[in-house]
Protein backbone atom coordinates (compact mmCIF):
# COMPACT_ATOMS: atom_id res chain seq x y z
CA UNK A 1 0.00 0.00 0.00
CA UNK A 2 1.32 3.53 -0.44
CA UNK A 3 1.77 5.59 2.05
CA UNK A 4 -0.57 8.89 2.14
CA UNK A 5 0.80 12.06 2.91
CA UNK A 6 -0.66 13.56 5.80
CA UNK A 7 -3.18 15.70 4.76
CA UNK A 8 -4.84 13.17 2.75
CA UNK A 9 -4.63 10.83 6.03
CA UNK A 10 -7.17 13.03 8.18
CA UNK A 11 -10.15 14.57 7.60
CA UNK A 12 -11.67 17.46 9.98
CA UNK A 13 -14.40 17.06 11.95
CA UNK A 14 -17.22 20.08 11.65
CA UNK A 15 -17.36 20.67 15.60
CA UNK A 16 -13.81 19.91 16.67
CA UNK A 17 -11.48 22.32 14.98
CA UNK A 18 -8.36 21.45 16.21
CA UNK A 19 -9.09 17.36 16.47
CA UNK A 20 -8.95 15.27 13.21
CA UNK A 21 -10.37 12.09 12.66
CA UNK A 22 -7.52 9.09 10.77
CA UNK A 23 -9.12 7.81 7.97
CA UNK A 24 -7.59 4.41 8.01
CA UNK A 25 -8.41 3.82 11.49
CA UNK A 26 -10.76 6.41 12.61
CA UNK A 27 -9.04 7.28 15.46
CA UNK A 28 -10.03 11.31 16.72
CA UNK A 29 -6.33 12.79 17.21
CA UNK A 30 -5.33 16.55 17.62
CA UNK A 31 -1.92 15.67 16.88
CA UNK A 32 -1.81 14.47 13.00
CA UNK A 33 1.79 13.96 12.47
CA UNK A 34 2.92 11.89 15.53
CA UNK A 35 -0.95 9.72 14.36
CA UNK A 36 0.87 9.02 11.01
CA UNK A 37 3.59 7.37 11.99
CA UNK A 38 1.29 4.61 13.64
CA UNK A 39 0.65 3.63 10.29
CA UNK A 40 3.75 4.48 8.56
CA UNK A 41 6.49 4.48 10.77
CA UNK A 42 9.43 6.18 10.09
CA UNK A 43 13.18 4.32 10.39
CA UNK A 44 15.53 6.23 12.88
CA UNK A 45 18.20 4.85 14.20
CA UNK A 46 20.66 5.40 17.08
CA UNK A 47 24.54 5.87 15.39
CA UNK A 48 25.53 4.86 18.99
CA UNK A 49 23.60 1.49 19.75
CA UNK A 50 20.99 -0.56 18.38
CA UNK A 51 18.50 1.15 19.46
CA UNK A 52 15.71 2.05 16.48
CA UNK A 53 12.56 4.20 16.87
CA UNK A 54 9.38 5.25 14.68
CA UNK A 55 9.83 9.13 15.16
CA UNK A 56 12.81 11.28 15.24
CA UNK A 57 11.85 13.54 18.44
CA UNK A 58 12.13 9.77 20.45
CA UNK A 59 15.76 9.46 18.67
CA UNK A 60 16.44 13.06 19.92
CA UNK A 61 15.10 12.09 23.81
CA UNK A 62 17.01 8.96 23.49
CA UNK A 63 20.26 10.51 22.24
CA UNK A 64 19.65 12.89 25.62
CA UNK A 65 19.15 10.89 27.88
CA UNK A 66 21.45 7.93 26.86
CA UNK A 67 24.65 9.37 25.00
CA UNK A 68 24.21 12.80 26.67
CA UNK A 69 27.69 13.66 26.18
CA UNK A 70 27.41 12.95 22.62
CA UNK A 71 24.22 14.80 21.64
Amino acid sequence: MKALKVSQLFERIDNMDEKRRCILCGKVVSNTRNHYYVHYPGHYTCAHCPAVYTRSDTLLLHMRTKHPTIA
